[in-house]
């Protein structure tokens, strides 16, 4: 864990420094005295910014001492596949509800931090029947569990552009607690964001994790996602995202997703966003339709 630590310090480090200096516009407003204990005030706020919606993280922080809760209302994963044996022919079909809120508050101008504790809802059912291909023999097998899993949490720090500019950079580590066999470990993400023409933004998200397959096997992964978003008006977007994920798992190398949705804008503060995520090979869910709100105070 001391790589994560090291990345965290050196993170504050350069985010205390970089909070006194605009590196995209010197024209901005100064917002490097606002911090935890003295508020970014209403009229200087940005944009919300989140990352629940697309799964591609944004390089934008929230502003120092606000606090925002993204919440996933509806986040249900359906996954199948079927195989085939001599003999055997049988389907393994996964249901999963899932919500994972995440609280983020302002520490600086150019820091927050993120808090994503994880829980849900699953039935796994396993069906099929012996023969060539079937016979009255047939089996049909379902299990049922729910409950928390682990908590993600760890800062972000914007490099550049989080104000002003055309483009902006950040970057987040962050760790999974209790460090357990057959959950993610932690990792690191690079996060870049465009303002293009037209009313179009691009976010690009690479990310390096590590995680215990519970076979006493540590491995790594490697996520890398994009994101296009269009403005319609000044209360609704629409946007679509394509991620794809390579481990050194041999069981499970690559997966694939992408998806569509679009967000409205209730007021400055409070947005709702409404999706659906498709996989593009056997080993991703099948769909996943989102909802949520996005707050913040």
């Amino acid at each position: 864990m001391k790589p994560f630590f090291a990345l965290t310090a050196l993170g504050v480090l350069a985010a205390t420094a970089l909070s006194a200096t605009d590196l995209s516009n010197t024209n901005s407003p100064d917002k490097s005295q606002y911090n935890l204990f003295n508020p970014t005030p209403s009229n200087l706020l940005r944009p919300i910014n989140s990352d629940q919606f697309d799964n591609v993280l944004d390089a934008h922080t929230l502003d120092a001492g606000h606090v925002q809760i993204d919440a996933s209302l509806v986040n249900y994963y359906y996954y199948s596949i079927r195989y085939y044996v001599p003999g055997l022919s049988y389907r393994v079909a996964e249901d999963e509800y899932s919500w994972t809120p995440r609280f983020r508050v302002g520490l600086l101008n150019n820091l927050d931090f993120e808090v994503n504790p994880t829980y849900s809802i699953r039935s796994d059912n396993v069906a099929g029947a012996y023969g060539a291909p079937y016979t009255p023999d047939a089996f049909n097998s379902t299990a049922h569990s729910s409950g928390f899993g682990d908590i993600g949490l760890g800062p972000k720090i914007n490099l550049w552009g989080n104000d002003e500019g055309v483009t902006a950079l950040a970057i987040h580590p962050y760790l999974s607690i209790p460090p357990r066999r057959g959950v993610l470990l932690g990792g690191a993400d690079i996060a870049f964001g465009w303002q293009m023409p037209r009313g179009f933004y691009l976010k690009l998200d690479s990310e390096f994790y590590v995680t215990d397959n519970a076979r006493h096997t540590l491995y790594g992964g490697f996520y890398n996602s994009v994101s296009l978003h269009k403005t319609l008006c000044s209360k609704a977007e629409v946007y679509w995202y394509l991620d794809s994920t390579v481990t050194s798992d041999p069981l499970s190398s690559w997966y694939g997703y992408t998806g569509f949705g679009a967000i409205y804008k209730i007021s400055p503060d409070l947005e709702l966003y409404g999706g659906i995520g498709f996989g593009l090979n056997s080993g991703a869910y099948d769909y996943n339709p989102r909802f949520g709100v996005i707050y913040r105070f």
